[in-house]
């Protein structure tokens, strides 16, 4: 559908496809003609004029706009006049009307006889019209007790479109004027219009709400809901003359594509108060929205900002009403209350915990939708404008609680700017104005801000977050015409970013700041072929791996990027399918070096090349979906398995297997599930090992899984032992279970690490200055400052191996000290990152004897007894590949210290065994003994 402007640009129809429609709505233009000319290639040019006055008495032709038709043949077009709807016919090059004008039909003299003649009447004469017209325009017939200029009837339904009189709804024995539609889907139509109501036959006085809009059902023509305004009263006459004038009237309403806007404003002492509501066209059954008010009086806008509700207003507005017979009148419908049939007895938001004040103006959020709560007011010392031209720009929740959150607000005082000057405003401070130049973005090319991001001409969205920061964080379809190849200028563009990220002398000039860039970019406007439409393509762009994501998928999936897997070699993503129900996917990666041949601009050429998403099929056991999830972080990228929280408040991971389906583990369980329980620990522990007993294929659960109980208690379970321990706190992580001592080990901030048995008995150990955790199947200890780890600190858990490093922070002048043999692990490395020592003691039974050694790549393999001991980097000289921590390691200060027969180091281990060896074979398939130690 085109829509005709008073002067609109001339237009031109490239499209060869027979299949679509085009309407050119020119509806709301009065006088247009047409007038046809066939060029000599061909091409059909269709002028649109109309005579308008020019002054003293004179007028003349003015062309509204120029349609060039390039395909003749094939062009479908329908024009909607003022006058009717019109097919043109591009080959007699005529309009064919498409209005049908009712004279009186012969043998119709009730009313049932008349629709159905006129139905007939109408499918005769309008043969073919149901595939290209949806609805008609019927003058001269009125198929209800509502008055309009014409009818309007649906082809394909074969129905006429109004609102019924049923005796059960408020509009019995009424009748509705000057009625019009405001919007239509497939099941629902939104009208507005005077709603009249007879009220004493004497005295024909008659109530009459103007203005008032409502919805009804299509096919039923039944009435949902009128949306009545707070307080909105009607006019009285009597014998049709003004007895009462309503204080509240409302204005033409804005019809959005999702939603319609009208204004109400209420007239008190001569001052008037504007109230903003809002009409959710998705949900017919939702109530009347308010979503800003202005001008309230200073007393009553303080007690609506304390209270969060509207009764102080509503009670406001009631005591300015001094008629009596008013009230006597509206025994049927409460303005005040809201009550009455077909009448929501209060707004959807008649509550909200967040208003927003911008000197008159208060806006009204809904409930909950707002990522700050509370009071938030504009702080902008400026005098020099209207409150109307400063609107809320985006709000940036703080991420810890003792952090300020950060409003942005722009202030619009030219025509057809998104904005002329931009605030920040950090927590309740006074707001300061932001400049954007200081990035390098030119005011002229910034064409739209809203919720805290920033697009521009060139195709590219930026997100504000403090007063400080700018990032990148997607492009649009601008970026594509921009760009042929826009994959490479993308991935060009995000390295020039990166690159001045650290180095300022490479800004353009005039730029002062350094624009950061998202973990990932979305990428908006691309679209994919389906069945002859054309449909979004969902895609993004991740940039630690330069790796794009494309995401075949229907019209009624909202997928959202979470990160990538653990190898890099697809993404996971959520199909947001409501509250509490969305749903994992995996989604492989395709070479980059293909996207310019699978698009020509923003269209997807080649849809089978594509990778396909696999869904992740949820037990019924957890629940119908996910309320969310998000993928885990490793060295600061977020890459690597995904987690969930399920409808029924079990904690998920999900990972992909080498043969590429999904491994799902239950790791933890929210209050959703323990809540129904209450204390009863018993019956709790048999719904646990039911849950774990009866996992589905591909189902597994964690060693240990975390219960999360009410009042900020938490208990673990343990399934392959069925051991529930309870009365801990969050916080409390558990390290493992000892199965030889029947009792879990925890660790916390507060505590240190601490042991608890089965009879919930805590016994606490010391470690002010040393450090375990997990990690998988391996429990890290690290030294921090501690010279000799404690006997009881030698913490044995049920898992295979040990990591042991010292902390970086270890002076040269330090020396950290464990005991080798109270350690139960097959495995234990050892990282030395410290400048000290690290002595590794043995027991009065192990002689040097019992230990051997061998060569692993670069790693020192000790073999003492039934252990197995992995000295890091020990054959290759210079910085450990310690993940984290690259530095020179002392091999020299590693010692394994033997009770009665001296020490020796790992430095000396080395050297013999390439003096015994040689420096060649190191796939540890030769082990030899250690050298004599009392020659050292």
């Amino acid at each position: 559908m085109l829509v005709l402007n008073n002067a609109q640009a001339n237009m031109k129809i490239e499209c060869k496809n027979k299949d679509t429609q085009w309407i050119i709505d020119a509806y709301h233009l009065s006088g247009i003609q047409s007038r046809f000319e066939v060029k000599q290639d061909g091409e059909v040019k269709i002028y649109f004029e109309r005579v308008v006055n020019i002054g003293n008495n004179q007028s003349q032709q003015q062309t509204i706009s120029i349609l060039t038709i390039a395909h003749r043949a094939t062009t479908k077009l329908i024009v909607q006049l003022a006058e009717g709807g019109f097919t043109v016919d591009l080959q007699a090059l005529r309009l064919v009307p498409l209005v049908i004008s009712i004279t009186p039909i012969p043998g119709s003299d009730q009313q049932s006889h008349k629709i159905s003649a006129l139905k007939r009447y109408i499918q005769n004469h309008t043969v073919n019209f149901k595939e290209t017209v949806k609805y008609i325009r019927i003058v001269g017939f009125n198929p209800s007790d509502e008055q309009r200029d014409f009818s309007l009837y649906d082809l394909q339904r074969e129905l006429f479109l109004y609102t019924a009189s049923d005796p059960e709804s408020i509009f019995s024995g009424t009748l509705r004027k000057n009625c019009q539609l405001l919007f239509i889907n497939q099941e629902y139509a939104w009208y507005q219009g005077d709603w009249v109501i007879p009220m004493d036959n004497v005295s024909n006085r008659v109530h009459i709400y103007e203005n008032i809009i409502w919805v009804s059902e299509i096919k039923s023509h039944r009435l949902l809901q009128i949306y009545l305004p707070l307080g909105h009263l009607p006019n009285i006459q009597e014998r049709e003359k003004q007895v009462f004038t309503s204080p509240s009237t409302v204005t033409a309403p804005r019809v959005m594509s999702q939603a319609i806007i009208f204004t109400q404003q209420y007239i008190y002492d001569n001052q008037t108060i504007k109230l903003k509501y809002c009409i959710d066209l998705s949900n017919p059954e939702k109530g009347l929205a308010l979503t800003e008010l202005t001008d309230l009086p200073g007393g009553i806008s303080d007690q609506l900002i304390q209270s969060g509700n509207l009764e102080n207003l509503v009670l406001f507005m009631k005591n300015q009403v001094q008629n009596r017979l008013l009230f006597s009148q509206l025994n049927n419908i409460d303005p005040w209350k809201r009550s009455g049939n077909n009448i929501k007895p209060s707004l959807c938001n008649g509550q909200t915990d967040t208003t927003l004040s911008i000197r008159n103006r208060l806006l009204w959020p809904l409930k909950n939708s707002m990522v700050v709560k509370g009071k938030i007011v504009a702080n902008i010392n400026n005098r020099h404008f209207f409150s109307r031209q400063l609107k809320p720009a985006g709000i940036v929740k703080a991420r810890h609680p003792n952090k300020n959150h950060y409003f942005f607000w722009s202030l619009v005082t030219t025509h057809n700017n998104p904005f002329d000057t931009l605030y920040v405003q950090k927590g309740n401070n006074e707001a300061k104005v932001m400049d954007l130049t200081e990035f390098g973005l030119n005011q002229a090319d910034i064409i739209h801000l809203k919720e805290a991001f920033i697009t521009t001409k060139q195709g590219l969205i930026y997100r504000l977050s403090d007063d400080k920061t700018l990032t990148l964080a997607g492009i649009d379809e601008a970026f594509f015409s921009n760009y042929s190849d826009w994959s490479s200028a993308l991935t060009i563009q995000i390295m020039q970013l990166q690159a001045r990220l650290g180095d300022a002398t490479l800004f353009p000039e005039g730029q002062k700041k350094a624009i950061n860039i998202a973990s990932h970019l979305t990428i908006l406007g691309l679209l994919q072929c389906d069945e002859q439409r054309l449909l979004p393509l969902h895609a993004w762009y991740d940039r630690d791996s330069q790796q794009f994501i494309f995401c075949k998928s229907d019209p009624d999936q909202n997928m959202i990027f979470q990160g990538l897997s653990e190898d890099r070699k697809g993404a996971w993503l959520l199909n947001d399918k409501g509250e509490n129900n969305k749903e994992i996917g995996y989604l492989p990666v395709i070479d980059k070096a293909f996207i310019s041949t699978l698009f020509i601009g923003s269209i997807l050429q080649h849809e089978d090349q594509l990778p396909t998403i696999s869904m992740l099929k949820l037990d019924a056991a957890f629940g119908a979906g996910f309320i969310n999830a998000k993928v885990m972080k490793q060295r600061k990228k977020i890459q690597g398995n995904i987690q969930g929280l399920t409808a029924k408040g079990m904690v998920i991971t999900v990972s992909k297997t080498a043969d590429n389906q999904f491994s799902v583990t239950l790791c933890k369980v929210t209050p959703l599930f323990t809540y129904q329980y209450g204390t009863d620990m018993p019956r709790l522990k048999i719904a646990l090992k039911n849950l774990c007993d009866n996992l589905s294929q591909n189902y597994r659960y964690a060693e240990m899984i975390e219960v999360v109980l009410q009042n900020n208690q938490v208990g673990w379970y343990f399934p392959s032992k069925n051991i529930l321990l309870t009365g801990l706190i969050q916080g409390d992580n558990c390290l493992g279970f000892n199965s030889d001592r029947r009792l879990a080990y925890f660790v916390n901030n507060q505590s240190g690490v601490f042991s608890v048995n089965q009879g919930g008995i805590r016994y606490y150990i010391d470690n002010s200055s040393y450090r375990y955790r997990r990690s998988n199947n391996i429990l890290l200890l690290n030294s921090g400052s501690l010279v000799t780890l404690d006997v009881d600190a030698h913490i044995n858990i049920d898992v295979p191996a040990l990591a042991i490093m010292t902390s970086i922070d270890q002076s040269i002048i330090d020396t950290f000290r464990f005991d080798l043999t109270l350690f139960n692990y097959s495995i234990i490395y050892l990282f030395h990152l410290g400048k000290g020592l690290l002595y590794a003691t043995l027991s009065p039974e192990i002689e040097p004897e019992d230990m051997t050694i061998t060569r692993k790549s670069g790693f020192l393999v000790v073999f003492i007894n039934n252990k197995l001991l992995v000295i890091n980097d020990a054959f290759k000289p210079g910085k450990t590949s310690h993940p984290v921590y690259q530095h020179q390691t002392n091999h020299n200060k590693i010692k394994f210290v033997f009770s009665h027969r001296g020490t020796i180091s790992v430095k000396q281990l080395v050297d013999h065994y390439i003096k015994t060896i040689g420096n060649e074979i190191n796939d540890g398939s030769i082990v030899i003994p250690i050298p004599d130690i009392d020659l050292y």
